[in-house]
């Protein structure tokens, strides 16, 4: 295993910053990408987390780390939720912006949903990611507001499928009486 050259930590051999100083690696980059930022950073991936926090989320979740308020990685993550909620907040602005209609714009293909992500590509898993990351709004809410309104968000999103269902099916219907 790697150790870090600022503070001797041990470091992922895969990872691009030390998660106690911060302290940017050498060994994660890239050099045939000249001039390119490495892949997973935030300006080299999709989404408001840069790869540094990525890495710590990644570790925190494989319990190679423990999520520590004291920690750099911990400081840097809450910079990029905070960020990514400012922008949120842009979103508020406009009155008639429906979240749910943006995330089936961008996801395209409502069968990516029930995929097996192995079968993927990494694209079709992004957006997979999208859909299920839209399902734990309610949970981030509820743990961090000590609320339960997942529950009520989840009756809701069944009504909404349940209406869909039927405008196919009615749709479906009206194709076939006209032969379309």
């Amino acid at each position: 295993m790697p150790y870090c050259p600022n503070c001797g930590d041990e470091v992922g051999k895969t990872h691009r910053y030390c998660g106690s100083c911060g302290q940017p690696l050498s060994a994660g980059v890239d050099d045939t990408n000249e001039g390119m930022p490495p892949s997973g950073t935030a300006s080299g991936r999709d989404g408001f987390l840069s790869g540094r926090s990525m890495e710590y989320l990644s570790d925190v979740v494989s319990g190679e780390q423990e999520l520590d308020r004291d920690s750099v990685a911990y400081v840097q993550l809450s910079e990029d939720v905070g960020n990514g909620l400012a922008d949120f907040f842009y979103l508020t602005a406009v009155d008639d912006l429906n979240l749910f209609m943006l995330l089936i714009e961008a996801v395209g293909d409502g069968d990516l949903v029930l995929e097996n992500s192995d079968v993927l590509t990494a694209r079709q898993q992004r957006r997979q990611a999208m859909v299920y990351g839209f399902l734990q709004l309610p949970r981030l809410y509820d743990q961090s507001l000590g609320t339960s309104c997942e529950d009520e968000v989840g009756e809701a999103l069944t009504d909404v499928i349940e209406k869909a269902k039927e405008a196919v099916e009615k749709n479906d219907v009206e194709s076939d009486s006209t032969g379309v």
